[in-house]
């Protein structure tokens, strides 16, 4: 048995011990092979990767990578919204793309309705994307993660998403016939993907070379310690923050510098793995108003501080939050932190956007 102990100081040792799980397809690159996934010795967490069930085809590498991610979204999200909302059960999809979210919804209603807002959070970005689910795949879903509706198929491209691997708690009968169809599609079941969750506590490790890097896994979720709102949060719906919500939680786990649009309980824009904040959001925009969404009346999320609010001089370039307010901007999340902290403050007051100002320890610098 391996363990980590929940301590460490300079000069301590330790070990992990690995159990070879299961054969991956190929690796990140055909001349990586062969690849596995390995289980940590010991560790009892349902949600680890070793405890997806393939039900048919063989994924690869990267399909396992974006199951990481997707599993840290999905936990992260899940946790927020039940702790806002404790009474209501969402119905959460996302779509995953190359290491970062290209899509994701909440319903309150029905899971149809979070698949294909997710899907269509970006139709270009969806097509051959990894999917992942909080409820049971059903044929009717299935034909929802299958097909492209009419309407977007020119946006799309094509007639079909094309889904390279699709990851849920249960997947019916006619689920895995219809999916199944499409020869190199991938699927696997895992019963903990219904209730979420984010790790207790633990480590996160990072080999590197003949060394490594070690840290705290990431603790905080929306709401745990003071927020400061530029207005009373009780005049958002509820719709409101928990599409706010959304946007954070795929902000403070998508690759660093990222910034992220949200609208109506969907993901529309995202400005992510950049390296600078302003370009985030430029992104952010562009991608939603590529994808044929209305940006007016979203939310937006930054996973760390604005440099500055609003440009010095007229001919400068316009600073992130002017580029947030112009594209119609209601409001967002950012850690409360940086410089010029109290102009950009001023500036959401001004221009009467509700925004939440988060502790800046809990910042959401990720994936570096």
């Amino acid at each position: 048995m391996s363990a980590i102990p929940k301590s460490l100081k300079v000069g301590d040792e330790f070990t992990v011990t690995y159990r070879v799980a299961s054969e991956l397809a190929y690796g990140e690159n055909r001349d990586q092979s062969p690849a596995f996934v390995l289980s940590v010795v010991g560790s009892d967490d349902p949600l680890a990767l070793h405890q997806f069930a393939v039900v048919s085809g063989t994924p690869g590498y990267i399909n396992m990578a974006d199951c990481d991610r997707g599993v840290s979204v999905l936990g992260l999200l899940h946790t927020a919204l039940k702790r806002h909302f404790p009474s209501k059960s969402p119905f959460i999809a996302i779509a995953c793309k190359h290491g970062n979210l290209c899509g994701g919804a909440i319903s309150w209603r029905d899971p149809e309705t979070a698949m294909l807002s997710a899907l269509i959070g970006d139709p270009e970005a969806g097509m051959g994307s990894e999917v992942m689910v909080n409820f049971p795949v059903t044929e009717a879903i299935a034909e929802v993660i299958h097909q492209v509706p009419r309407h977007l198929r020119k946006a799309a491209g094509t007639n079909f998403w094309r889904s390279d691997v699709v990851f849920a708690p249960a997947f019916d009968d006619g689920a895995v016939a219809f999916l199944g169809k499409r020869e190199k599609r991938k699927l696997l079941v895992n019963p903990a993907l219904a209730q979420p969750f984010m790790p207790r506590d633990g480590w996160v490790i990072r080999n590197a070379r003949a060394s490594g890097l070690i840290q705290l896994s990431p603790a905080y979720v929306f709401g745990d310690d003071g927020i400061e709102w530029t207005f009373d949060p009780k005049t958002l719906s509820s719709d409101d923050l928990a599409t706010i919500i959304l946007a954070w939680a795929v902000a403070w786990r998508s690759n660093s510098n990222s910034v992220v649009l949200a609208r109506n309980l969907s993901i529309i824009g995202p400005g992510v793995g950049q390296q600078d904040r302003r370009f985030c959001c430029r992104i952010g925009v562009e991608r939603a108003v590529n994808a044929r969404h209305c940006t007016q009346g979203s939310f937006f999320a930054s996973d760390a501080f604005f440099p500055y609010a609003a440009p010095k001089k007229p001919d400068n370039l316009p600073e992130g939050p002017k580029i947030l307010q112009e594209a119609g901007c209601r409001g967002g999340v950012v850690p409360a932190d940086g410089q010029n902290l109290e102009e950009v403050r001023a500036f959401f007051v001004e221009h009467k956007m509700p925004v939440a100002f988060i502790p800046k320890e809990h910042r959401g610098f990720s994936n570096h």
